[in-house]
């Protein structure tokens, strides 16, 4: 959902399929997002990343300028809703996607590593044991 209350600068986007975000990660994207076009959580690549065509690698990526988007992602409001506006067009995956293309500036920070998206079975069952050491 996207709030539109005019007394609003930022506009704070998490999707539900990561039920384990902490406030203080909620808390430190909006900081950081401060001086910025927004600000998103990410974690670094820890895989080789291949860019494959027709089953055949065509190129590896350098993991080191590779970060694993997380939620949530912060932005300027005006400007997340004249991206919105601009290029509804495009399909994205994120909000961020939209601002990048309309070269906005957007902060990378670390995420948590248990900040996963539930998409499967095993995702949930991963879930549960991070809830059971963190005694959620």
């Amino acid at each position: 959902m996207l709030l539109t209350n005019k007394t609003n600068e930022l506009v704070c986007i998490h999707d539900v399929a990561r039920p384990l975000i902490k406030e203080s990660l909620i808390d430190k994207a909006i900081n950081e997002s401060m001086g910025f076009d927004g600000c998103i959580l990410a974690m670094p690549s820890t895989d080789t990343v291949k860019i494959v065509e027709g089953n055949i690698v065509n190129n590896t990526i350098n993991r080191n300028s590779v970060w694993m988007a997380q939620t949530p992602q912060v932005f300027r409001k005006d400007k997340l809703l004249k991206a919105y506006r601009e290029i509804s067009s495009v399909e994205a995956t994120d909000e961020c996607t939209l601002m990048e293309l309309m070269g906005f500036s957007i902060k990378v920070i670390n995420g948590d590593m248990n900040n996963i998206k539930i998409t499967s079975k095993v995702d949930l069952e991963i879930a549960k044991i991070i809830m059971e050491n963190q005694n959620i």
